[in-house]
């Protein structure tokens, strides 16, 4: 869902906006497929018959860390007057 937004947003913008943003939105990936990992390896602990406690915390603990990365400053998102994108 989030992926699909994400590219509606993408061919929304302008050409040089696009490649203004391209490092950035690499990144975003980048950063979303890292967090889909743990989640996906916590996924896997969590239905075992006798759960790895330690590995549950490792992932748990790496989300929270991905997550907190993955946060934008609030006054990043805020643009200047009359900037459009």
């Amino acid at each position: 869902m989030i992926d699909a937004v994400h590219r509606k947003h993408a061919n929304s913008m302008k050409p040089e906006m696009r490649e203004k943003m391209s490092m950035m939105m690499a990144k975003m990936t980048k950063d979303q497929v890292v967090l889909k990992e743990h989640i996906s390896a916590l996924e896997t602990l969590l239905h075992t018959g006798s759960p790895n406690l330690k590995g549950i915390e490792t992932h748990a603990a790496a989300i929270v860390s991905q997550s907190e990365m993955m946060k934008m400053p609030d006054k990043s998102m805020k643009m200047s007057p009359g900037k459009k994108m």
